[in-house]
């Protein structure tokens, strides 16, 4: 998506507004040209379908040198992917809110710049330039960095005495960014959780609490065959004990099935009848005619 607002008064290239990976933007010339086209961004409130020709060139007048610091270095001022900012020598200063780098003058310049340099020396402890590695203090502590690894610097100890051979002892034994004592890894949350184990077990990117869920099933299945098999074991013991045991096989079955009271009535009765000896009449008046 493009637009042609006009021609580059000093170039004499095209220019064209058009939306990036970071917002609408300004064009001076075309990738075809031998030299890289020339870029701004839009300024807050201002719209594609509307932006004019002049306000397009305005947006050309960044960066703007407003002068240098006492130690020589130029201030410049310009918006960058995270907003305006001031740059002295090799450091970045974040303008405030209000602060416009269009008109941004060298004395605010100044302020900003002392004001981040009295932060930075609250912060920096010690710095070890020729090796990157500083110790300062941070949130929970002071620690040693070297920009990749971080090592918290005991309680007892005065982080203003370390020496660069000390930081890089502690920067070594220091565990990798992402990992800690519990070994989490960077990314996938603290293990155990549901799906993280099974993923990685299985080597593969499905969700593993999918998995956990499909092998649910099979987990009931060897638990019912468990369940089972004890169950054809007592079976067998019973088995085993009616051979020797008066109580008749019907009767066993009652008693095991857990049947009705009436059945279990009935289950009485006919453990009765085994019992007595054989021959015996049921009743008296039998015995009598008999």
């Amino acid at each position: 998506m493009a637009r042609e607002i006009g021609t580059d008064p000093v170039s004499g290239k095209p220019m064209s507004v058009r939306m990036g990976q970071y917002g609408p933007f300004v064009q001076i010339g075309t990738k075809d040209d031998e030299e890289k086209p020339k870029f701004a961004g839009l300024r807050p409130g201002q719209k594609m379908d509307s932006i004019t020709m002049e306000q397009a060139l305005e947006l050309f007048k960044l960066p703007r040198t407003l002068g240098q610091t006492a130690e020589g270095e130029d201030i410049v001022t310009n918006v960058g992917r995270f907003g305006p900012y001031v740059k002295y020598g090799a450091k970045y200063v974040s303008l405030k809110e209000g602060d416009d780098p269009y008109t941004v003058e060298l004395a605010r310049a100044l302020e900003l710049i002392r004001l981040k340099q009295e932060a930075d020396a609250n912060r920096i402890i010690a710095s070890f330039e020729s090796d990157g590695i500083q110790v300062l203090n941070g949130r929970f502590g002071p620690y040693v960095t070297n920009g990749k690894k971080n090592a918290k610097i005991p309680k007892d100890r005065d982080p203003k005495s370390i020496t660069l051979e000390e930081a890089k002892v502690m920067i070594e034994q220091a565990p990798e960014r992402g990992t800690g004592r519990f070994g989490r890894g960077k990314r996938g949350g603290p293990p155990g959780k549901k799906g993280v184990a099974t993923t990685a077990a299985n080597g593969d990117g499905k969700s593993g609490e999918k998995k956990d869920k499909a092998a649910k099933p099979a987990a009931r299945t060897k638990k019912a065959a468990s369940a089972d098999k004890s169950a054809e074991g007592g079976a067998k013991a019973e088995k085993s004990a009616r051979g020797s045991s008066p109580i008749p096989k019907g009767v066993a079955n009652v008693v095991r099935k857990g049947r009705s009271a009436p059945a279990k009535a009935h289950a009485r009765k006919t453990a009765a009848r085994a019992e007595r000896a054989p021959g015996t009449p049921k009743t008296p008046a039998k015995r009598a005619r008999s």
